[in-house]
């Protein structure tokens, strides 16, 4: 008889270890799925301010040389931020389109005319909204990405991570001083 308890008493144990594991596995693939939703916001928002920083761009040029090294960086940094595909790119194009989103707000500044330009306005209006955007996303993806960092660290999250090949993320978007 006893050999029989041991033997259901292992399979009990099994059976809610499975469950556990089961559980904890679905629990990080959430984590997961809601930073990686976060990141494609923050991803869409920081795409709409390189935009709006374009037209910006565009609206500069009727009042400052074609060849000013403002228009140069803008078109460089919109393009790396395009063609970035990891997070820690698209945060490094993100900080680039910042050094050109300020070469343009000097260039304006050398062209008093420019602040009568209703698509300047526009632009600089459209950026500071893009840029209030950017910052609710980006606390949102980093307080996601750090709830999935700290599960991946808790017993026995730490094991079921392990074992099923979680990793940790640290593509933390740190604030910048223009945004």
């Amino acid at each position: 008889m006893k050999p029989v308890l041991a033997a259901l008493l292992a399979v009990a144990i099994g059976i809610a270890a499975g469950g556990d594991y089961v559980s904890l596995r679905r629990k990080l693939v959430d984590e997961r799925r809601t930073v990686d939703t976060l990141w494609s916001d923050l991803n869409v928002a920081l795409q709409a301010r390189a935009d709006r920083i374009a037209d910006l761009a565009a609206g500069l040029r009727q009042f400052a040389p074609a060849d000013d090294p403002a228009f140069t960086a803008t078109a460089t940094a919109r393009q790396e931020l395009s063609a970035a595909l990891a997070p820690e790119d698209k945060i490094e194009a993100a900080r680039q389109m910042d050094g050109a989103l300020a070469a343009l707000l000097t260039l304006a500044k050398n062209h008093p005319q420019v602040h009568s330009s209703a698509p300047v306005i526009r632009a600089r209006r459209e950026i500071a909204a893009a840029a209030d955007r950017i910052a609710v996303d980006r606390r949102k993806y980093n307080e996601a990405l750090e709830r999935y960092n700290t599960s991946l660290t808790v017993f026995p999250n730490n094991i079921v991570a392990h074992l099923a090949g979680f990793h940790r993320d640290d593509a933390y978007f740190q604030t910048a001083a223009s945004y």
